[in-house]
């Protein structure tokens, strides 16, 4: 594991400190070999081929059974899971079982946790969109339940700033215009200002968005696992991965075959899990799962067949004394593939810039490389001094990177949210702002199966 892993993996496992055992409900019947969850972390997962001639069980006892598979333990997953617990106690369906896979050591170990961790007001995404409707939803979902829950954040406010080009200029009034149709607030800071307010901010315009904050992502998975976690016929299965599904003769249901991911899982066996229902929350694997159950279903010809485009992001941190005491964006790229390489802090004030774009070509999930090389420290200096001044590049360091599921290269493109029947869920190209939007995403699986 490179420094720069270690470091990072150090760092996000001491936050969330997860996952202590559950109780679980004697009526699933796991094989014997099989984790419900797991405390420590190890590193780089070690990916198995799947077992194809592993043969589904004859009989429906020799079955696991359950109502719900959720098949992903993000942030996504895990608020899927989350609302679906609501939804049951709402409705009084508590005999609802619902099992969690998630194929690495604990939740929210890939996009997840590999973010800006910042709540996004909702008004860069193209109007009507997904994007658009469940930020804005999300944003305000999620500032009520950290309050209620006690997660810590911040309604830090960003600034997005325009330099002397026309076109950046035009950008921030179109935006604010944008804002205010929309509901959410934004105000232009005159150059005056901001000078007081933000010395270092090198600006000729700035638009001021209010709602936008900051989250401890951590704090924020953990307590949506334990709150799935309240029933005692909910489970959380790490280190599994699903690796086929097939239909099931046994009644309007599936059959999912799980397998152990990890080799030091110490695990061999693969077996096959019934369910009524399947919800794809597998993000940077999201892709492949979505073609396989849309060709169990038979969908026509004419589907979207999900092919991800690999775009990693890397994170330098700014040591010492942070240049501004807010988020500030950069005025975006044209076709929005990127919200520009931008200053962020975390709670304790420490600054960040970040992500920058690389499309990973030949590279298949999940042999990804995350370390972030020096080199491209030079990148990183040059892009933050373009909107601040005094920026010192030596005390850029290499800190983490992330990778986003993006279903196009060069545009933008919306969420995918997709339902067959009732039965089949996929939720496909969920990168920025999905960490906002979750717990709307969330509303809308439960609005498809109850």
């Amino acid at each position: 594991m490179s420094s720069t892993k270690a470091r990072y993996a150090v760092r996000f496992a001491s936050k969330l400190n997860i996952l202590l055992p559950r109780v679980t409900n004697s009526s699933l019947q796991l094989p014997a070999t099989v984790k419900l969850s797991k405390s420590s972390f190890h590193g780089h997962s070690i990916s198995k081929a799947p077992n194809k001639g592993l043969k589904p069980p004859e009989h429906l006892e020799d079955l696991v059974q359950t109502d719900h598979l959720i098949i992903g333990g993000g942030v996504v997953g895990l608020a899927a899971g989350y609302k679906l617990t609501q939804a049951k106690k709402k409705l009084g369906l508590n005999n609802d079982t619902i099992v969690l896979i998630e194929r690495n050591h604990r939740v929210g170990d890939e996009t997840s946790a590999r973010n800006s961790e910042v709540i996004h007001a909702g008004i860069y995404y193209p109007s009507g969109s997904l994007k658009e409707k469940l930020c804005i939803d999300g944003r305000k979902q999620l500032y009520e339940y950290c309050k209620a829950k006690g997660i810590n954040h911040s309604n830090i406010g960003k600034w997005i700033v325009a330099q002397t080009e026309t076109s950046q200029v035009e950008y921030l009034h179109k935006l604010k215009n944008k804002a205010d149709v929309l509901g959410v607030p934004a105000e232009f800071i005159s150059v005056q200002e901001a000078n007081l307010q933000e010395p270092n901010v090198k600006a000729s315009v700035v638009l001021e968005s209010t709602s936008t904050g900051i989250i401890d992502s951590a704090s924020f998975l953990k307590s949506l696992e334990w709150e799935f976690s309240s029933l005692s016929n909910h489970h959380l299965v790490v280190n599994s991965s699903a690796t086929n599904v097939i239909k099931s003769p046994f009644g309007q249901c599936y059959l999912v075959q799980i397998e152990p991911t990890m080799q030091e899982a110490g695990n061999d066996s693969a077996y096959w899990i019934q369910t009524r229902t399947i919800i794809n929350a597998a993000g940077l694997g999201a892709d492949h799962l979505a073609n396989m159950i849309n060709l169990v279903n038979g969908l026509p010809a004419t589907s979207p067949n999900f092919k991800y485009h690999f775009c990693k992001g890397d994170y330098f941190s700014y040591s010492g004394l942070a240049p501004a005491r807010r988020l500030v964006y950069p005025v975006p790229d044209a076709n929005l593939t990127s919200l520009g390489l931008h200053l962020t802090l975390d709670l304790s004030g420490s600054a960040k810039f970040g992500p920058d774009v690389e499309f990973l070509d030949n590279v298949t999930y999940p042999n990804f490389d995350y370390s972030v090389q020096s080199s491209r420290r030079s990148r990183f200096f040059e892009a933050a001094s373009s909107y601040l001044h005094n920026i010192d590049a030596e005390r850029l360091n290499p800190d983490y990177s992330g990778i986003r599921p993006k279903l196009s290269r060069d545009k933008a493109s919306d969420f995918v949210l997709q339902a067959s029947g009732g039965q089949a869920i996929n939720l496909v190209g969920i990168e920025s702002p999905g960490l906002t939007s979750s717990l709307a995403i969330g509303d809308w699986v439960v609005s498809q199966l109850y």
